[in-house]
This record gives structure tokens, C-alpha cells and sequence, in this order.
């Protein structure tokens, strides 16, 4: 990349890449415009919210089974709310409370999605780990399939998927192999 000497090694976690059939970052997800269906819909502005309901939602979607405790720990889900409405100050000025998310990481991905990279793997000339939840529905297993494939200038290259884990990883059950993944990555020989 550009700046490829002030970086040793590079881990990647839940990258969206290339793949272009994203239900929920792409076509047909609430950031296409409706009138202009190749475009991100710029009218949402710069921010979206977040709720406590909302991203309950979102987690609980993406656990396939029915007990979400087989992945997370009793109350690990409220507090994850909790903590993260703690991160705007201006969260409880709304009903209901709600964080302000920035649009920006959406408009990347819905153009990573709808086929048009703002990036490609090839420019990354250093090791690189490719890491996400084996139930992540924000990277498809296609999105780490094609980066692999772009790697070409990587020296090593590694992927990584956390068995029974979402996009969440950080926050259940299998975050210490996540978390050990991620450290042998870095301090293993270049």
C-alpha cells in the first residue's frame, strides 16, 4: 500500500471486500438510493442511530440457533448495549436511547458491495490475517475467498474463521481463540 513501511503486519477483521451479492451492505439494503439504485442514498446524512433494540436485533440475527447463551454469556448483550450508548453523549436525548453511527464505513461498503473497490488486496506488500466469525453477516465467507485472492503481494497470508461466532467474536463465547489468533499473528516471526 502507500504506506506500506510504517506497517509490519495487518490484520483484517470482518472485511467486506468484493462480493457483490450483499443483502444488507449492497443493492437492495437500506443505503441504495431508491432512485438511483447504483448510489449510496446520501440523504440518510452523515450519522445513522443506533438503538439498544436495534443492535439486540442485529446480534441476535445472526446467531442460527434459538438458545443465543450457546454464544454469549448471560448478560453480556445488555451491558455490550449499555457500554455503547456511553459512547455518544447525546444518546439519551433521544427516545429511545441512541448512539450516532457514521455513515462514512457504510458508503464504503455499499460501493465494496455493489462492485466497485476503494481498495484492492494487491497494493498490501506485508503479512496479513484475514479474521472473522464463521456466522458474520457483515463479511461473507466470498468477501475473505476473494481477498485471499487478491493477496498477491502479501509474503504470508492467513485466514481465520472463529467457529461459532457472529460479528460479535469480541463479546462470546470463542473470543479468547480470536484474541490468541490475532496475538500469535502478530508476534510470530515475519
Amino acid at each position: 500500500s502507500q504506506n506500506s513501511e510504517k506497517v509490519r503486519k495487518l490484520v483484517l477483521y470482518a472485511p467486506a471486500y468484493a462480493y457483490a451479492a450483499h443483502t444488507n451492505l449492497g443493492a437492495g439494503s437500506a443505503f441504495q438510493d431508491k432512485r438511483a439504485p447504483t448510489q449510496f442514498n446520501y440523504a440518510q446524512g452523515a450519522y445513522r442511530l443506533g438503538s439498544k433494540a436495534g443492535n439486540d436485533g442485529r446480534w441476535d440475527g445472526e446467531i442460527p440457533v434459538a438458545d443465543k447463551s450457546s454464544f454469549r454469556e448471560e448478560g453480556v448483550r445488555d451491558a455490550f448495549a449499555l457500554e455503547a450508548l456511553k459512547t455518544d453523549p447525546t444518546s439519551e436525548s433521544r427516545t429511545p436511547p441512541s448512539l450516532r453511527a457514521p455513515n462514512g464505513v457504510m458508503e464504503d461498503s455499499f460501493m465494496q458491495a455493489t462492485g466497485r473497490r476503494i481498495w484492492n488486496a494487491s497494493s498490501i506488500y506485508v503479512p496479513t490475517l484475514v479474521i472473522a466469525g464463521e456466522f458474520d453477516t457483515w463479511s461473507f465467507p466470498e468477501d475473505r475467498e476473494l481477498l485471499m485472492r487478491d493477496l498477491t503481494n502479501a509474503p504470508v497470508k492467513k485466514s481465520v474463521v472463529i467457529k461459532n461466532a457472529t460479528h460479535f467474536v469480541l463479546f462470546e463465547k470463542p473470543r479468547f481463540q480470536f484474541f490468541d489468533e490475532i496475538l500469535g499473528f502478530i508476534k510470530a516471526a515475519p
